[in-house]
């Protein structure tokens, strides 16, 4: 690419156009060299294979050598795929199906030193347009209060649309039941007594009474009775989830997350006062309340606050 090569040493582009014009040259003459292999021993179709490698490159180095000083790295790289898309589709159709075969998604086998945990994820370039097309209108920022990064609204919103999937019931069953988080603990665990057991998530491990009182607020809990010996005595689904008529209810009323705006469809149901204080499952205990404002209230020490017929958080921490 001696054009390119020229514009670089002049400094009209940097090392970073050159790496990509160089990854652009390469996946063209992969597909050369595939045009060549299919030439076999046929020496004028060989001849006219490496003709047209020739001049494809030659017209791309020319291309790199035009735009690249006007344009940023990124904008090159989406440049060159147009271009490369519009002289040599094949190169396209090729980098698809290698893609293909690489996706995938894996979980690290343990959290890091502040309880996170990773998830490497590689998509091919369909899916990453699906992916974005749900999660970005739930990752947008709900208010001006929204005080969340992206990468933070991005998290939230992928949680908020495996939760929508789990709560439509479409899913594939499981163990001839639908798919749900199983989370066992106790009364005492949920109280956060000195003595109690960690609750147990399925598939994490252990959690604070924080986080499970989280879930007790709106889900289906079961209820893990054992001895000191770990034999279990008792198993049974926790009362006091809010019916259908009490969703209904708060929703008609609240309308939107009561901290941050969020839509009715991005939200849960919280307990004011927490099930494990003896706290009633009635509408006049139950507010709308997002994934994020939910972890804040449990975990923050953000405190619902009544205004007559509507509520607000308030985000000064207190005392859980």
């Amino acid at each position: 690419m001696p054009k390119t090569a020229k514009k670089l040493a002049a400094g009209a582009i940097t090392p970073g156009h050159a790496g990509a014009a160089a990854r652009g040259l390469a996946e063209l003459q992969r597909q050369a060299a595939v045009r060549r292999r299919d030439a076999g021993g046929d020496m004028d179709a060989w001849g006219k294979a490496v003709e047209a490698e020739q001049h494809t490159a030659a017209a791309f180095d020319g291309m790199v050598a035009d735009t690249a000083p006007g344009a940023d790295r990124n904008e090159l790289a989406r440049r060159i795929d147009a271009w490369t898309a519009h002289h040599d589709p094949d190169v396209i159709r090729d980098r698809e199906r290698r893609a293909l075969a690489r996706r995938g998604v894996v979980w690290d086998a343990q959290r890091d030193a502040d309880g996170l945990w990773t998830m490497r994820a590689q998509f091919t370039d369909a899916a990453k347009a699906q992916v974005t097309a749900a999660m970005e209108p739930l990752a947008a920022k709900t208010s001006a209060d929204d005080d969340r990064t992206l990468a933070q609204r991005r998290h939230d919103a992928v949680v908020t649309l495996c939760q929508q999937a789990c709560d439509r019931g479409d899913l594939p069953a499981v163990a001839s039941q639908r798919p749900h988080m199983l989370l066992v603990t106790s009364p005492d665990a949920q109280a956060g007594g000195p003595d109690a057991q960690p609750a147990w998530l399925d598939g994490v491990g252990p959690v604070s009474s924080e986080t499970a009182r989280l879930f007790v607020c709106d889900a289906d809990t079961t209820i893990v009775v054992k001895d000191a010996n770990g034999k279990i005595w008792d198993v049974g689904r926790a009362t006091g989830d809010p019916s259908t008529a009490q969703r209904k209810a708060v929703i008609a009323r609240d309308k939107r997350c009561i901290g941050c705006r969020a839509p009715a469809s991005r939200c849960q149901i919280h307990h004011i006062v927490y099930r494990s204080r003896n706290g009633d499952t009635v509408v006049d205990n139950l507010v709308l309340v997002c994934w994020s404002c939910h972890h804040g209230i449990h975990h923050l020490g953000w405190r619902v606050t009544r205004h007559g017929p509507t509520f607000t958080i308030d985000r000064t921490p207190t005392d859980l």
